[in-house]
Parts: structure tokens; sequence; C-alpha cells
């Protein structure tokens, strides 16, 4: 494993926008000397830290405060991104806030990843692969982005772990993961599209929804057949929709997105009410994920479905939260004076704001709930306690 970092020549200056001295790192000794200075990860013009000046970098930070959760069982640790992204070469720094507090959170684990990658010269790219680590690792900081990010120096122990990929062949092997195969391309956008339609009904957010799944074809299905597929559904769902004891969309959300109680059980039971049909556990196989053409022996691809239902959770926890903040608008409640709360604000609520307010904190309290099972730890938790539910 082989990096650059840029020093400055203070520690401690938020203010300071010039790194000099460049540092090559191959090994646990070169990270640990070079890091009590501040620091950053790329070559700017001038050594002059800002988007616009990016030149070039070969390492992306990425930090985690492990703000995601106040439960330390949840908490993410160097030991976890090593057993979870075994094969994936990395180096970890820890911050000067570490196992202590920060702001109104308690002490806890606080760190730097440091991941080396191919040289990027350009400062949207950089970031781009940024937002591709979060978009997978969403524990990490996603307000920590940019392209000129500096980390403040201060004495540290190295949790140093080689690896045969980079992050960029692990996100390329993640992406592949979720291709749609030729062979499952029509059966799999097929039952795609069908719970699109249970769920969003014959929409316009429906289709896009569809499209942006097309997307995973691989090869890409043709235009035509994708319309064929997409008409079919619409074709079934608008039968459904006239039949006795016909749930609407709306009503399916709330009763098969939202867990009666807000547990790893919880999760499980709403996992299972949506995936049913396609995932299934046996003591001999573990998970099985069915294809649209036969049942595969594949833990990726269930995570891959709970990764996929968690995305219409939280599509449907922002659509309620919406709904919640417009219903006290409508009441006479600013917005950011409900996004606020407080004590203060609640004792002088009349009844009709009051069950409204609660309505929206019930939704918020959903979204974080959403959230939390898009962390690793809490979607294996989740998976884990769904099995007996789907055991054959």
């Amino acid at each position: 494993m082989k990096f650059t970092i840029y020093t400055a020549d203070c520690t401690g200056n938020e203010k300071n926008t010039l790194y000099p001295n460049q540092r090559v790192i191959t090994c646990e000794g070169d990270l640990k000397k070079s890091i009590t200075a501040d620091h950053v990860c790329a070559l700017y013009k001038n050594n002059t830290r800002s988007d616009a000046n990016f030149i070039v970098s070969d390492v992306v930070p990425m930090d985690c405060d492990n703000d995601h959760s106040d439960n330390p069982d949840e908490w993410i640790t160097p030991e976890f991104l090593a057993d979870n992204l075994t094969d994936v070469a990395f180096a970890i720094t820890y911050s000067r806030h570490n196992m202590l507090p920060k702001g109104n959170k308690s002490a806890r684990p606080r760190f730097h990843v440091f991941f080396p990658t191919a040289p990027c010269n350009d400062a949207l790219s950089y970031k781009a692969i940024k937002a591709k680590i979060y978009k997978e690792l969403s524990f990490f900081d996603g307000n920590a982005l940019d392209a000129s990010r500096f980390l403040f120096g201060c004495p540290s122990d190295v949790y140093w772990h080689e690896g045969s990929l980079s992050i960029e062949d692990w996100l390329t092997l993640m992406k592949s993961n979720r291709n749609i195969p030729q062979g499952q391309r029509n059966s799999t956008m097929s039952r795609i599209a069908g719970k699109l339609v249970k769920r969003f009904g014959v929409t316009d957010t429906a289709y896009q929804k569809f499209l942006e799944k097309a997307d995973e074809c691989e090869p890409p299905l043709p235009d035509n057949e994708l319309e064929t597929i997409w008409h079919s559904a619409c074709k079934f769902g608008k039968k459904v929709a006239s039949q006795d004891g016909y749930i609407s969309p709306e009503e399916y959300g709330r009763h098969s997105l939202i867990p009666e109680d807000f547990s790893d059980v919880g999760e499980a039971r709403t996992f299972v009410d949506s995936f049913s049909d396609e995932v299934a556990f046996t003591i001999a196989t573990d998970y099985l994920r069915y294809n649209g053409t036969y049942w595969e022996e594949s833990e990726h691809a269930v995570t891959l479905a709970m990764i996929e239902h968690t995305d219409i959770q939280l599509a449907e926890a922002d659509k309620q939260v919406e709904a919640a903040l417009i219903k006290l608008e409508s009441l006479g409640i600013a917005r950011d004076s409900a996004v606020a709360g407080g004590k203060k604000f609640r004792d002088n609520l009349d009844d009709e704001q009051t069950d409204a307010y609660k309505q929206y904190q019930y939704y918020v309290a959903f979204k974080a709930f959403v959230m939390k099972y898009r962390h690793i730890r809490s979607m294996t938790n989740a998976l884990d306690a769904a099995k007996p539910l789907v055991l054959h």
C-alpha cells in the first residue's frame, strides 16, 4: 500500500490553507510520523488548499465520527471495517476527539480512513468517488465529501490494513453484484415492475423507479421490451385495483413498510412482508434469492434485497414527514418551528396541533429508524432476525 499526503507547517489551525510538505506513505511508521501536523490528501496549485486548486490525489480520506447512533453496539470500529472490507487496502488514524465528548455527543470511536486510489486529477471525479463510498457505507460523514478536506494533526496510533483491492475495485464489484445479467433481465424487470405498481400504483413515480432499475440491466434491455413489461404490469395493477379487498398504495405503505415496533424483529417482518416471494433460508444453504429463473445461493443478493427495501422505506418516510409538515402548516405552525420543536413549542400547541405534531414526530422517528437499518451492522441484525421467518 502506498499513497501521498501533504502536511502544513502548523497544527490545529483551521484558517491555514498552505500544505507544502509532500509525504509519501508506504508503511504504518510513515503515516504515524506525518499526521502530527495538519494534513490534506491532495496536491493543490501553489500548495493552497481549495477545490478550485485541486491538481492530483492518490488517496481518499473518509471521516467516521459514529454520529449515526448513540448505541455503542452500533458504533463502527477499525476491526469492523477490516471484517467487512476484507480485501480492501486502507489505513486508519484516530481523530483528536477519539473517545472524547464532541459537541452534544458522548465519547465514542472517531477516526479517519485513508483509501489509496489510482491518481485522480479532477476535483469533480474525486468528489464522485467519495460520494460513491458514502452511498455504500453511509456511516461515514456525508458532510466531508469535498475535494479540499483537511485533517487536524495529532499524535495517533495507526491501523494498517493491506488488501488486494482498492476502494475503487470494491465499488466496481458492488455495482457488478447489482447488475441484472442477460438471461434474467426480463423476468427480473417484470417482478420489479409488479412490486412498484403494487407499492406506488400506476404513477409517474413508479415508472421512474422502474427506469432506474432498468439501468442495472447488463446489457441494456431494448426500450420496446421495457415498455411491454411496464404496460403488462400496469394492466395487471389496474385489474387488481378493481377487486374486493384491494389495499391502496398509501395504505400498503403504512401497513407493510412501517414496523409495529422499531426493532430488529420489526424491521425483519417488514422485509419479509415485501420479499417473502423471492427470499428463502435453509440450514444447508443459508440465504437464497430467486433471480427470476432459479433460486440463487447468495448472501449478497439478499443483502441487496434489504437495501432495496430500505430504499422504499426511506422514500415512504420522506413522503410522510413532508405530509405531516404540510398538515402542521395548515394549522398555523411554521415549518421551521415544527422542525426545531422543544418543550416551549409543545406547550403552546392546542389539542389539534398537538395531535398533528405527534404524528410528525412519529414519522421523523420512523425515518431515523430506516436510516439506522441502512448501516451494515443493523442491516445484518435484521437479516439474522428474518431467517426464521423464511426458513424452509
